[in-house]
């Protein structure tokens, strides 16, 4: 019987900031490790599946944060695949501790010919062994910065080697390490990240520089865009924040 993946985990101190309450980056290395265990569990792996000469990339991501996560207390990490169509493969995460859900993770991916770089389809890699669930959409329309919306170019960040993860590029988790610098509230400590909407564009890989863009919204939110060197869009992310 295929069952939902879970395991129990900490959050080590070294993903938390100065509050101790945890980073964003840190709660996605967390769900994500979850989603690996899971494919490592079920099979097939992410090895196997690059071993195909395909690999599978992160197109969108969007997460909701509850209640705090905080350091070295331990929590409930599941992660499950969901239903794919065309090109896109679904999949969800969430942390909970005593049976309530502190963080819930919505994600897409994309399947891609690792040479050619050609979108694959959903048929294209067998998941027959994965346990498949309900697919918990966060937001239904896709993140758009406005056109008009006037925004400020806020800093720049070479992409170094201790940036990349096994495809060349900048891993996806480290995105929010680069935004959460150019947010004043965090180092101040009088805000903690509430929500995080993340959609990425194209890869940034290893000697590229990327431009930060920011802007803040009416309702308090605040719009980002990073920018490559040849003017492509890099990310754009949005970031909602709850006051501590």
């Amino acid at each position: 019987m295929k069952v939902r993946y879970e395991h129990q985990d900490y959050l080590e101190y070294y993903k938390t900031d100065h509050n101790k309450y945890a980073k964003a980056s840190g709660i996605l290395q967390i769900t994500q490790k979850a989603g690996n265990s899971q494919m490592e569990r079920d099979r097939p792996t992410y090895d196997e599946i690059t071993a195909q000469g395909k690999a599978f990339m992160l197109s969108r991501l969007d997460f909701e944060v509850y209640e705090p996560i905080v350091a070295d207390e331990m929590y409930t990490i599941s992660s499950w695949a969901c239903e794919g169509s065309r090109a896109t493969f679904p999949r969800n995460y969430s942390i909970e501790k005593d049976g309530k859900t502190l963080v819930m993770v919505s994600s897409y991916w994309v399947l891609v010919d690792i040479e050619s770089r050609k979108l694959l389809k959903v048929d294209d890699v067998n998941i027959d062994n994965y346990y498949i669930g309900e697919f918990m959409e966060l937001y239904k329309d896709k993140l758009k910065v406005p056109r008009d919306l006037e925004l400020e170019e806020v800093g720049k960040k070479e992409i170094m080697y201790c940036d990349l993860d096994t495809n060349g590029h900048m891993n996806n988790t480290y995105y929010m390490d680069v935004i959460s610098n150019y947010i004043p509230e965090l180092p101040a400590g009088t805000h903690r990240i509430k929500s995080v909407r993340l959609h990425y564009s194209k890869e940034a890989p290893f000697g590229d520089t990327i431009t930060i863009f920011r802007a803040k919204t009416e309702e308090g939110k605040y719009l980002f865009k990073t920018v490559k060197e040849n003017g492509e869009m890099n990310i754009a992310c949005e970031v909602g924040l709850i006051e501590l």
